[in-house]
C-alpha cells in the first residue's frame, strides 16, 4: 500500500488539515495517510503547550472526518522527546508491512532546510516527498524542488489550494473567547469546549 506521513503539533487538527488530506487522497496515487502528532516540535518553539495525549485524542477526532484512507499512528508521542523523520519512517514501515512506498508530506515552508535533516541521506532511500503550498510564490518553490532533485532525491509539488487557517490564529481565537467554530470540525471543538484547552 502507498502510504504518506503527515506529522505536526496539530495543535490544534482544523479543516486545513482535513483539506489537505482528502486532496492528497484524491490527487495523487497515495491510498493511505498517517498523522503523526509530534512529541516536541524540532522546527519550532512550542506555543500554549497542553498535554500531548490531547493532542492525539484531537487528530484521532478530526480523522472520523474523513471517509477512507486516514488513520493515526501515536509513535512519536509513546517516543517523548523530539523525534527525526528518519525514525519515524522506519517505525512506520515495521508497524505498517503492507507499506511498499512510503512518502512525506511537508509544507513548503521547511524546504530551505529539508537536505540538513538528521540522516537525510538515508531517509531519501527509504521514502519520497511530496511538498504542499502553504506561504511561498509557486516560482521559488519549484526552483528549491529542482535543487534538491539533483541531491537524487524523490520529490514532488502538489498544487493544492490554500486554506487560510492555522491552529495558532484558532488558539488566539479560544483565548479571547472568540468564534474559532469556522475553523474546527465540530467534533475536535467539542473536545476542546468539554477539557477547557487553549484557555
Amino acid at each position: 500500500m502507498k502510504t504518506a506521513i503527515i506529522g505536526g503539533s496539530f495543535n490544534p487538527p482544523h479543516i486545513g488539515h482535513i483539506h489537505l488530506i482528502n486532496q492528497v487522497l484524491r490527487s495523487t496515487d497515495f491510498t493511505r495517510i498517517i498523522l503523526v502528532p509530534l512529541h516536541t516540535p524540532n522546527h519550532k518553539s512550542v506555543e500554549n503547550e497542553i498535554d500531548p495525549q490531547h493532542r492525539v485524542n484531537m487528530v484521532r477526532l478530526l480523522a472520523e472526518n474523513i471517509p477512507v484512507g486516514c488513520i493515526v499512528d501515536s509513535c512519536e508521542i509513546e517516543r517523548g522527546g523530539i523525534s527525526y523523520t528518519y525514525d519515524t519512517v522506519k517505525e512506520i514501515l515495521g508497524r505498517y508491512e503492507d507499506t511498499n512506498e512510503i512518502g512525506i508530506i511537508i509544507g513548503d515552508d521547511l524546504l530551505s532546510g529539508l537536505v540538513e535533516w538528521n540522516r537525510f541521506d538515508l531517509l531519501k532511500e527509504i521514502a519520497s516527498f511530496l511538498v504542499v503550498r502553504r506561504e511561498s510564490d509557486s516560482l521559488d518553490v519549484l526552483e528549491m524542488i529542482d535543487k534538491i532533485r539533483k541531491n537524487r532525491v524523490s520529490i514532488e509539488l502538489l498544487t493544492n489550494r490554500i486554506v487560510e487557517v492555522s491552529s495558532s490564529e484558532i488558539r488566539r481565537r479560544i483565548e479571547a473567547g472568540e468564534d474559532a467554530s469556522r475553523l474546527l470540525p465540530l467534533n475536535v471543538l467539542s473536545y476542546i469546549q468539554e477539557h477547557g484547552l487553549y484557555r
